[in-house]
């Protein structure tokens, strides 16, 4: 069980489990859900790595504090937590709009990266809007459902989110369940992003999608290992956009042969 975690002047809640001089795996969840979507990943991991989970702001227990709480400090919110519990570097995961915070978190603080494993989701540092559009455009098209009814959008895109009943049934779930906070605070992710980095990536990097992730074409991975050929790649078979949920083994298996080919 993971232990619930606030700091003063942070509105970033965040979730710990630690039971051994272990290295750290950093879960940052996509867009309308919280932690708890990596909730198999936790099972999984946690008996061979120590594990700190957060939710983005606007979910879960992440509220705005003030007016100058805003999507781009999430970085400098999640290098404070880590620099609180003492964890010097982290494997960190992503997925949608969880994998842009991981990138955006590894930019902008590359000492702190063991490695960066991202599924469904664009190179923020070679960012294409019209590749990248048909993810926006539906989510922005859900997020006025969102602002009606938080319950009607969680069934209204579980079919985006994962394409089997399991996998949809647990999205909708934890979708259900946030406030109208998210659908608010997802055109300040819309918006422009941070100058890239001058220097090369140090850290390895793993890049994957579902085989049936409707937000995230097969093409936007190919661009992505273009712009970066030293990555890893990976597509999760049978999976739709949030392809822990659809193929939770399939996808605990390319996380744990990606960190092992890390300590070669």
């Amino acid at each position: 069980m993971l232990t619930p975690k606030s700091l003063e002047n942070n509105p970033i809640a965040y979730y710990t489990h630690g039971n051994k001089d272990a290295q750290w795996l950093l879960f940052i969840h996509p867009a309308f859900v919280d932690h708890r979507v990596y909730q198999e990943q936790f099972e999984a991991f946690q008996t061979s790595y120590n594990i700190l989970a957060i939710d983005i702001l606007g979910h879960g227990g992440s509220m705005p504090r003030s007016k100058q709480d805003r999507f781009m400090k999430m970085p400098n919110w999640i290098n404070a937590i880590l620099e609180h519990e003492k964890i010097d570097k982290v494997h960190a995961v992503g997925i949608s709009l969880g994998a842009v915070v991981a990138q955006l978190f590894a930019n902008q603080f590359p000492h702190r990266m063991r490695s960066l494993a991202c599924f469904g989701a664009q190179n923020v540092n070679n960012f294409n809007p019209k590749g990248h559009g048909k993810m926006v455009f539906s989510n922005l098209i859900l997020g006025l459902k969102g602002l009606i009814s938080v319950s009607w959008f969680a069934q209204a895109s579980k079919t985006l989110a994962a394409i089997s009943p399991k996998g949809q049934a647990a999205y909708v779930e934890i979708a259900r369940q946030q406030s109208k906070k998210p659908f608010t605070l997802f055109l300040q992710a819309s918006g422009t992003l941070p100058p890239p980095p001058t220097t090369p990536r140090s850290h390895p990097l793993l890049i994957g999608r579902g085989d049936h992730d409707a937000l995230m074409p097969a093409s936007a991975l190919d661009a992505w290992r273009n712009d970066e050929p030293q990555a890893q790649t990976v597509t999760i078979q049978d999976a739709g956009h949030l392809a822990n949920l659809d193929e939770p083994e399939a996808f605990n298996q390319a996380l744990l042969e990606f960190w092992s080919a890390t300590k070669a």
